[in-house]
């Protein structure tokens, strides 16, 4: 929330709801579902749905890598980091407009 008080825009793309949200509710964490849920559509520039174009751009992205010998994961994993790349890609801007955070705290374990 930091970023948001300084000003910054926050977008949340459709793969990473998906993702964060198949866990929490694996973890059955229905405080922090509607947490996230309120986080993502309390501004309506903030969810980034996840477009045709968007795939398209992540199959050549992942194309690519595959050729020049870098693997970003498994070949028959779906590779969410490069459809999340192709959707951070699509918002047009450059560094250090931009800034892709991928990961999360890990719920505390008991």
């Amino acid at each position: 929330m930091n970023c948001i008080a300084a000003g910054n825009s926050v977008r949340v793309p459709a793969i990473i709801y998906y993702e964060t949200l198949r866990e929490l509710g694996r973890l059955k964490a229905t405080s922090q579902i509607k947490r996230l849920k309120a986080f993502c559509f309390s501004d309506t520039e903030r969810f980034l749905v996840l477009e045709t174009i968007h795939l398209e751009e992540a199959a050549k992205l992942w194309a690519q890598s595959r050729n020049a010998g870098l693997p970003t994961a498994d070949p028959q994993a779906l590779d969410a980091d490069v459809i999340l790349a192709a959707q951070a890609l699509s918002l047009g801007l450059a560094e250090p407009g931009l800034i892709v955070a991928t990961g999360f705290p890990a719920p505390a374990r008991r």
